[in-house]
């Protein structure tokens, strides 16, 4: 049997899986709905909400995918930073070197459309919320300059 027919087959077996997962999903929301309240167990039904996704998914794409798991208060902003691991290592492999900076790696990929991407995921990863009644502790690193030297997009964002 080729990879294509295999490929077929193991979708086709696995969309019912995908339907049963989604019907158990929803009937055991209603169930903690009714007796809990609406919103109980929410991240637990959106792993299953995942799962079903991932099973329409093409058998390819399915295997290339691995669930990460993070606590609840910073899993949105874990999905902007994943967007831009995933270009920057696209556009290292188009260049054929690791460059460090993503918004660098993506200047010289030629894909400044990925730049917004990058600076999403480096508001996700440094911009936080102040706690009541702290100030934010001084730091000067004594890098002025955080860019990556001598890449034109940049000058495209000061636009």
């Amino acid at each position: 049997m080729c990879d294509a027919v295999a490929s077929k087959n193991l979708q086709d077996l696995l969309a019912p899986l995908a339907k049963a997962v989604a019907i158990a999903s929803r009937r055991a929301q209603k169930v903690l709905k009714d007796q809990i309240g609406r919103g109980s167990c929410a991240h637990i039904f959106s792993l299953a909400d995942e799962l079903v996704v991932l099973l329409a998914q093409p058998i390819d794409v399915i295997a290339m995918k691995v669930p990460v798991y993070v606590s609840q208060d910073i899993s949105k902003r874990v999905n902007n930073v994943a967007r831009s691991m995933e270009l920057h290592n696209h556009h290292n492999h188009r260049l054929g070197a690791p460059i460090h900076f993503a918004s660098h790696a993506a200047c010289l990929a030629g894909a400044p459309e990925a730049l917004p991407v990058h600076r999403r995921a480096n508001k996700a990863k440094h911009e936080w919320s102040v706690t009541a009644g702290k100030e934010r502790p001084e730091h000067n690193d004594g890098n002025s300059n955080s860019r990556a030297a001598g890449c034109w997009c940049h000058e495209l964002e000061a636009r």
